[in-house]
């Protein structure tokens, strides 16, 4: 049997997202004060860029099954995010609303792996482009969705 073990240093210096207040809405990650929105620059001309999205939930209604949180990684080229990209997801919330067979639990650390290199054309599997900024986005639905978590990005090697 495999044991995979990873040791992750978050710094709020990565952070994505540090605001203590329940999210019950579609939004982007938010600094401490709760209104300024974080973003990563990864600087230079984009280079490719391997890394970890550490998310700590401490909080998640899942009361009626169907409540459902999307994460996404979103990466783009240009600071404001124009044109956004999806680096890596995930779902969390009620069984109903994800298909997991466990509904998201309280106090769950969930870790996203991916990279800055994303595909830009459903039909030409040679259009990528190496995304210089990332941020988090947070997608909300069901009866009465709502989660407090916080979130970091953690360069890899």
């Amino acid at each position: 049997m495999a044991f995979q073990c990873h040791t992750f240093l978050v710094d709020d210096a990565n952070a994505l997202h540090l605001s203590a207040s329940a999210v019950t809405s579609a939004g982007t990650g938010l600094a401490a004060d709760g209104s300024t929105a974080l973003s990563i620059d990864l600087g230079g001309a984009s280079p490719y860029a391997k890394f970890a999205v550490v998310l700590d939930i401490s909080a998640i209604d899942k009361t009626t099954g169907d409540e459902l949180v999307e994460f996404q990684v979103q990466g783009s080229t240009t600071s404001n995010f124009s044109t956004a990209y999806i680096c890596c997801n995930k779902r969390c919330g009620g069984t109903t609303a994800t298909g997991d067979a466990v509904a998201t639990p309280n106090g769950t650390r969930l870790v996203l792996f991916g990279d800055n290199v994303v595909d830009t054309s459903a039909t030409d599997p040679g259009s990528k482009v190496a995304c210089r900024y990332l941020r988090l986005r947070y997608a909300m639905g069901g009866t009465s969705p709502s989660v407090t978590f916080k979130a970091w990005l953690v360069p890899m090697t």
